[in-house]
């Protein structure tokens, strides 16, 4: 029915017809959307979005990501379409969001429509997940078995996908997706510094006229350096080392012993010899003195 209104106001405002998408968010999460080009045909000198509260804003450029006050935008010319990202998403944020699409400065505007709408609950706390290089790490995202469940990467104006449970290939190089009963969870093997960083957990819809993704889980990934032992190169070099010095000592131990027992003997032979140079002596003494009395 709403739809159905919308097509008949267009048709009396001139303004052309669109479809509305519901979208449901949690407090504090982040919501993407991605507006298609009403005619994929056409050309679109201007593009704005309208939000909730305050003026439309402008797409001032084209391939480039930029900001405009809390809004992350992409024209995306090469694939004919808007990306915009909400992040923190407060009170103020929920109500309708119009693509709107100017195929001249003055004309009147194609309009993608996107209702955000208030899950009246919080999302999941964020949490910090240790990791470690060279090993491998699971993260646990919950929040409910969902058939459209995304894993990415916050790069700072957008969420870039790494896997979702809509994929047919659960794995993407390092990062593998399990489903569980209360959600998913991603699995990554040699861990390295450079998967350091924000990810989120969320899910994503489809729709004729736009796709959007509602991210629920804040994760931070820490990488610290690997927990695991020296190589055993290392160990080895020290048995062999330790071991060449525990041999060493003996042979040590075994020269000082020949060298004190040489000394002793040739102590004990000089002692003799002159032990009996003195009885020599003294002999020679007396007889001298019993030839002198005679």
């Amino acid at each position: 029915m709403k739809s159905f209104l919308l097509l008949i106001l267009s048709l009396m405002t001139g303004i052309e017809a669109s479809d509305e998408v519901e979208v449901t968010v949690c407090k504090k999460g982040q919501v993407e959307f991605t507006c298609k080009y009403p005619e994929t045909n056409k050309n679109y000198q201007v593009i704005k979005v309208a939000v909730p509260k305050g003026p439309p804003v402008p797409i001032s450029r084209n391939n480039v990501r930029e900001k405009v006050g809390k809004y992350s935008l992409y024209h995306d010319t090469q694939h004919k379409s808007l990306r915009v990202s909400i992040k923190s998403i407060r009170r103020s944020d929920i109500g309708e969001y119009k693509c709107q699409f100017f195929k001249q400065p003055n004309s009147k505007p194609a309009i993608n429509e996107i209702e955000i709408e208030d899950e009246d609950r919080r999302c999941p706390e964020p949490f910090t997940h240790t990791a470690y290089t060279t090993a491998k790490t699971t993260i646990a995202c919950g929040h409910g078995a969902l058939k459209s469940n995304l894993f990415c990467k916050d790069n700072g104006f957008f969420c870039e996908d790494i896997l979702s449970t809509e994929s047919s290939r659960k794995s993407n190089g390092r990062f593998t997706l399990t489903n569980t009963a209360g959600g998913f969870t991603v699995s990554i093997r040699d861990v390295s510094l450079q998967d350091a960083g924000v990810y989120w957990c969320g899910k994503k819809s489809t729709h004729r006229t736009s796709t959007s993704r509602v991210l629920h889980t804040k994760v931070h990934l820490d990488v610290k350096t690997s927990r695991t032992t020296t190589p055993s190169i290392i160990p080895s070099t020290s048995e062999h080392s330790t071991a060449t010095s525990v041999c060493s000592t003996p042979s040590t131990t075994a020269m000082s012993l020949d060298t004190s027992w040489l000394t002793a003997v040739i102590a004990a032979v000089v002692c003799v010899v002159v032990l009996v140079l003195v009885v020599i002596l003294v002999v020679v003494y007396k007889r001298n003195e019993v030839g002198v009395e005679d």
